[in-house]
């Protein structure tokens, strides 16, 4: 019986940032791998209106933590009203961060009744222990690589 929980949202807004796209890039992918996640480019978008250019990607990492638990998390980036200006990017952020943690996700525990009788009790009984286990980490993990971005973001400030 597979369970997602989605975990409080973190978000982040700039306006008129100084930005270097390609070393967001590459650099909070090098983060997540360095965490243990698995990270995948799930789309990216580039538009161009009156304003100045507009990009959107976004990311989807996830990690097991073991065979009962694991994280799915989504980041989103929304640069709008760009400009290039030596070499870097001029213009307003929208950043979205996502965590989401999902229990059986093997679909170990949802096979009969008397199963998922057992996965409700042990989630009901052991809540603790699963908040000390999965929450936390997954709470700890998302705010790393919030405070990651936000370092990243804050190097080109003047």
């Amino acid at each position: 019986m597979v369970l997602s929980i989605k975990i409080a949202e973190k978000k982040l807004n700039l306006r008129d940032g100084l930005f270097n796209l390609d070393n967001i890039y590459k650099s909070l992918r090098g983060k997540l791998l360095s965490m243990g996640y698995i990270m995948v480019e799930k789309e990216q978008e580039y538009k161009t209106t009156q304003y100045g250019e507009g990009v959107n990607f976004k990311f989807l990492y996830f990690k097991a933590f073991d065979d009962f638990a694991k994280v799915d998390s989504e980041v989103l980036f929304k640069f709008e009203n760009l400009k290039k200006i030596k070499g870097l990017h001029k213009g307003d952020l929208a950043l979205t961060i996502k965590p989401a943690l999902t229990l059986d996700y093997k679909h170990r525990w949802g096979n009969n009744a008397f199963n998922k009788f057992f996965f409700n009790l042990y989630r009901k009984v052991f809540q603790d222990d699963l908040k000390k286990r999965y929450f936390g980490n997954v709470v700890r993990d998302t705010a790393e690589v919030y405070d990651y971005i936000k370092d990243l973001l804050d190097e080109y400030k003047h």
